[in-house]
């Protein structure tokens, strides 16, 4: 067999919009031609896509190959390994069809896997998001001059981050030799670079040129392979990645080194991912029968590291999963999402724009999470309080002003309000009482009838609101 330096694997599926310009980001690589090997795996495409695969190879036919599935695979998985299959490179690199790479990416990625002896090569990429049309680079890993990571890093934050993704540079021999195969399930990319991480000798990072431009889809997904997904996001499909994850780690008696970011990302993406697919799909009143299953899978392995490099909805999420709130679930990861408006001092006022009695019984039942994450909730989304109907009557000794509080989130009573005004002559504040049912009521005497402005101040445990007030 011809031996080349490096293998490009592109799988793809009904891929003609974007597959054109990405494959040809790669046949105008730099490196020689007798050097790259490309293999374009077509998943039985019913757009033309194949048939654009058949006209590049005869375009290219020293470095260009095709192979056709019979079957639709649903699935990237399938093709990656066809790839490894048939491919005639000392390194492997996964591409995907809607990604760009860059001029000098396999000729600098080459030279820098020989020049370090690496077996696992991570380089720096542009994400670029389809819907906003926005880019951004991905951070530098590591200092300069410093490309090898020491193997008690090699679970840092920096190797199992959230970019993890397959287009990192492969020794060929690191995959076959230790069976390496990309899995039929969501996070298959995690688990086929877990696995290689553990095995590998040497780990580099490339950070002296943008190397790739990938594209960022709104759910999350590629071209690579048909949308539904429908075993891979099935509670099913999810569970096979958990599982096995977790299995790498103790086979490899690495629980210590794993803590905590592999196991962040663990919970973050095949755990966290597979309750938020739940939610997404129109069976989550059935499918949520068995999350036990997956909490009693996955809290085996929780602990206060790693909740702490979660982020706050994921951490939110899990903590309710592992109290037995199942139910609470989707408004736990609802809350969590909603944006927080700026703090000033310890006054603050947060839209939550959800109905208040979707939110009145929430508290008490969120008390079985940490206090961390309930303070923050509490904080961030459920002390929203609107005033309602004020309205003042002007009397000839005094004005009454009325109006009705609607607490959002939160059934307990208010600590303390009071009505607070400025005058032409002076500022004055009164004790107002409000009912159970939120209405309030307030008599301002004569002389300070003239009124500037006018707000409500709502003590709720040890933070106040203000709320202007509209007469």
């Amino acid at each position: 067999m011809d031996q080349r330096d490096i293998s490009v694997i592109i799988p793809v599926y009904n891929g003609i919009a974007h597959f054109e310009e990405c494959v040809g980001s790669v046949v105008n690589q730099t490196i020689d031609k007798d050097r790259i090997d490309i293999i374009l795996v077509d998943d039985a495409s019913t757009d033309g896509t194949g048939e654009l695969c058949d006209k590049l190879a005869c375009a290219h036919p020293d470095f260009v190959r095709v192979i056709h599935r019979d079957k639709n695979s649903g699935h990237c998985s399938a093709g990656r390994n066809d790839g490894i299959d048939a491919s005639r490179g000392e390194y492997l690199l996964f591409f995907d069809a809607d990604d760009f790479m860059m001029p000098e990416a396999c000729e600098r990625l080459v030279t820098h896997a020989r020049e370090w002896n690496s077996d696992i090569l991570i380089p720096r990429e542009e994400i670029k998001w389809a819907v906003e049309g926005k880019a951004h680079i991905v951070p530098g890993y590591c200092a300069e001059g410093k490309p090898s990571v020491p193997k008690a890093f090699r679970f840092s934050d920096f190797c199992v981050g959230k970019d993890m993704d397959a287009r990192r540079l492969y020794r060929k021999s690191l995959i076959v030799d230790n069976k390496i195969r990309f899995e039929e399930t969501l996070s298959e990319e995690i688990l086929f670079g877990v696995e290689a991480l553990f095995f590998a000798e040497t780990v580099s990072l490339a950070n002296d040129y943008t190397y790739f431009q990938y594209m960022q889809w709104q759910d999350g997904m590629n071209i690579c392979a048909p949308t539904n997904h429908s075993y891979a996001k099935s509670f099913d499909g999810r569970m096979v990645a958990v599982d096995r994850l977790f299995e790498i780690i103790e086979e490899h008696d690495a629980r210590e080194i794993a803590y905590p970011y592999l196991y962040r990302k663990i919970y973050m993406h095949p755990v966290y991912r597979l309750i938020s697919t739940m939610m997404d799909q129109r069976d989550w009143q059935e499918e949520s029968k068995r999350l036990p299953e997956l909490r009693e899978s996955a809290i085996k392995h929780w602990n206060s590291s790693v909740a702490s490099v979660l982020g706050f909805t994921e951490r939110a999420v899990l903590e309710a999963l592992f109290a037995e709130r199942y139910e609470m679930l989707p408004l736990v990861r609802k809350l969590g999402k909603i944006p927080v408006k700026p703090r000033e001092g310890c006054r603050f006022s947060v839209d939550t724009h959800i109905e208040p009695r979707c939110l009145s019984h929430v508290l008490p039942q969120l008390s079985c999470l940490s206090t961390y994450v309930l303070h923050r909730l509490v904080q961030a989304q459920l002390c929203s309080v609107t005033v309602e109907d004020c309205s003042i009557s002007t009397g000839i000794l005094s004005s009454i002003v009325t109006g009705k509080i609607t607490q959002v989130g939160k059934a307990a009573s208010y600590s303390e309000i009071k009505l607070i005004g400025e005058s032409k002559r002076r500022r004055f504040a009164i004790d107002v009482k409000a009912d159970e049912n939120g209405n309030w009521e307030a008599k301002i005497d004569a002389s300070k009838r003239s009124l500037k402005s006018l707000s409500l101040s709502i003590s709720i445990g040890d933070d106040t609101i203000i709320v202007p007030l509209e007469y």
